[in-house]
């Protein structure tokens, strides 16, 4: 028996998807990220592509790099 535990759009073109599991308030979170941009910036900053809400985290903790060849 199969049980579907999140409903989400799937983006049309390439996409991943990110599990976020936060260890000071035991929350975690899913983001479904198309993959048809040059990169994607994350981190504590409410103005990147993906935010991530926990203070171990710097404002701009990472960006990932895109080559779709």
């Amino acid at each position: 028996m199969k049980h579907d535990v999140l409903s989400y759009d799937i983006p049309e073109d390439n996409y991943m998807i990110l599990e976020q599991i936060s260890k000071t308030n035991d929350t975690k979170s899913i983001h479904v990220v198309s993959l048809d941009h040059n990169e994607l910036w994350m981190g504590w900053g409410k103005d990147l592509d993906i935010w991530i809400s926990d203070i171990s985290v710097s404002w701009v903790h990472a960006i990932l790099k895109i080559d779709n060849k």
